[in-house]
């Protein structure tokens, strides 16, 4: 192949990523509805802990699993595990205004980067959309039809690194009970 240099060097850095391959990660989270708070916000659990603690809190009465997502990315892309109910509003909008969509159930959007030692720098971003009247804000009965102008979004996000199996733990702030999450990437 005849080129300039510049050129030549380009199609060989193209080359090389090319064939270079980004490992995949597995995230599985949990969404608890506890009476108290389980863990601490933004703490990193080693699998044993991890596994100590659900079984800890399956045998208490007043917890709830509320869904348990997972979902496998590769690093550095993101991904997006949801189980979620759309509510729309009852009136339709004016045309030309845009309907804001919003969500009974968690969102909760992973990003996975390279670390040292093997490990992944974590970013998470948990969204429950709840509705404060329903028996259980965040799961209503499949008949209800919750009131889009009472849907509530609540938020927490974090960055940590974690290794393979360790789990992060995060807690929603501002509903009845608390909701941590809890993520766990492993390659």
């Amino acid at each position: 192949m005849r080129h300039t240099r510049l050129a030549l060097d380009q199609i060989g850095l193209i080359i090389d990523r090319l064939h270079h391959r980004l490992p995949q990660v597995y995230f599985q989270c949990k969404l608890i509805q506890a009476d108290q708070h389980i863990g601490s916000h933004e703490s990193i659990l080693q699998s044993d802990e991890a596994e100590k603690l659900w079984k800890e809190n399956s045998q208490r009465k007043a917890s709830d699993l509320l869904s348990a997502p997972s979902v496998t990315t590769k690093m550095g892309l993101g991904a997006t595990v949801e189980v979620v109910r759309e509510v729309l509003p009852d009136k339709p909008e004016s045309k030309g205004i845009a309907i804001e969509a919003k969500f009974i159930g968690p969102s909760i959007k992973l990003v996975a980067n390279p670390a040292p030692d093997g490990k992944a720098s974590v970013e998470a971003k948990v969204d429950l959309g709840i509705d404060p009247d329903a028996e259980r804000p965040w799961l209503p009965k499949k008949d209800a039809q919750p009131d889009w102008t009472r849907v509530q979004t609540l938020s927490v996000s974090s960055k940590a690194v974690l290794a393979s199996g360790e789990t992060l733990i995060l807690h929603l702030p501002g509903a009845k009970n608390p909701s941590p999450c809890l993520s766990s990437p492993r390659r």
